[in-house]
């Protein structure tokens, strides 16, 4: 009898078990084709890829390393940076930027950003900086480094070669906000954690990214429960950030010790599927101050808000894939030509 129960109580362990592992197959083969994932579960899946599942190419040791001036930069040389929905490849010069060598020496245009104008997820080729570098068909440095808030962005630029520079090309993302602020509010000095500081973060990240068995049930499964009980994710930049995103950038701006007057800015921002205009908006209420005024003939605006729709983002990742690389490109190029043929007039 007890021979009985025991084998009774083995095939139900058995059976549990095999149907989480199925559960958990199927999971993973929903990650790597994000197409075949259910609206109604896409929400959870983009929650977990996002917090639980994709590495970051600043806080990993193949990819970047430590620096005293601007925390880290990308690592130079070759390497492969992959998640689940592509693999691509990245060339990075001595500087520390995902550029050619060649670049640096006096570039006619200059690209400062954060991941999405570095080109997170795309071959290097397909960036919109080498687009418009191949079509124009003059040098531009992509300069543009994951997750670099426009204090940061700046602060390279002080080391980079403008003695050329003609166009400065400048991609914001909401995210710029903290650092910006912390710069203003550090009497325009950036702050910079130490080494160790670094390296915990990356440990961390390791830690939280790597993967142990039925990982993607357990914690699929604790976003799951968590929406149920009505905890919501709330993505919305809070009103008082938004109206100051703007004032805290043309700090940054204001402060920069590399641009000759010369230089246009060509301005945007480019956010996880949701490119609003209100930066754009903040920008020209501050073009209208005074202390401001000198940049009103020099920065050129451009809004993305209608042209990026679902279809340039990838499913589960929130970066521009290649098709959104091409509409970026193609709105700056416009821009720049239609700037060079009024000079001309």
């Amino acid at each position: 009898m007890k021979l009985k129960k025991l084998n009774y109580i083995l095939f139900n362990v058995i059976v549990v078990i095999l149907f989480f592992v199925i559960v958990e197959i199927s999971i993973v083969f929903l990650l790597s084709k994000p197409a075949y994932i259910p609206s109604s579960l896409i929400s959870i899946f983009r929650e977990y890829y996002m917090f639980h599942d994709r590495e970051f190419i600043q806080y990993k040791t193949e990819t970047a390393v430590y620096d005293s001036t601007l925390y880290y930069k990308l690592k130079p040389g070759h390497f492969r940076f992959s998640s689940r929905e592509f693999d691509t490849d990245f060339d990075v010069n001595k500087l520390g930027v995902r550029d050619d060598e060649e670049s640096l020496d006096c570039p006619f245009a200059i690209l400062l950003g954060d991941s999405h104008a570095m080109g997170w997820g795309v071959e290097q080729d397909h960036t919109f900086a080498s687009i418009i570098e191949t079509e124009l068909k003059f040098s531009l440095l992509n300069a543009a480094v994951s997750s670099y808030g426009t204090a940061r962005e700046f602060k390279l630029l002080d080391q980079l070669n403008t003695r050329c520079l003609q166009y400065l090309i400048v991609q914001y993302c909401p995210n710029d906000y903290e650092e910006n602020k912390s710069f203003s509010e550090n009497n325009n000095q950036l702050r910079i954690s130490s080494r160790e500081s670094y390296d915990d973060i990356c440990l961390a990240h390791a830690k939280s990214s790597r993967y142990y068995p039925f990982k993607h049930l357990v914690e699929i499964s604790s976003i799951a429960g968590s929406r149920i009980r009505g905890r919501l994710k709330d993505n919305n930049i809070p009103e008082e950030v938004a109206v100051d995103e703007a004032s805290f950038f043309m700090n940054v701006l204001a402060h920069s010790k590399s641009l000759a007057e010369q230089v246009k800015i060509i301005l945007f921002s480019i956010n996880s599927r949701n490119s609003e205009a209100d930066f754009i908006e903040g920008i020209k209420k501050e073009l209208n101050k005074e202390e401001y005024s000198t940049y009103q003939d020099r920065i050129i605006l451009l809004d993305f808000s209608s042209s990026l729709t679902k279809n340039e983002y990838y499913i589960l990742d929130d970066h521009l894939n290649k098709a959104g690389q091409q509409v970026v490109a193609n709105t700056i190029m416009e821009a720049i030509q239609s700037d060079i043929s009024k000079s001309k007039n």
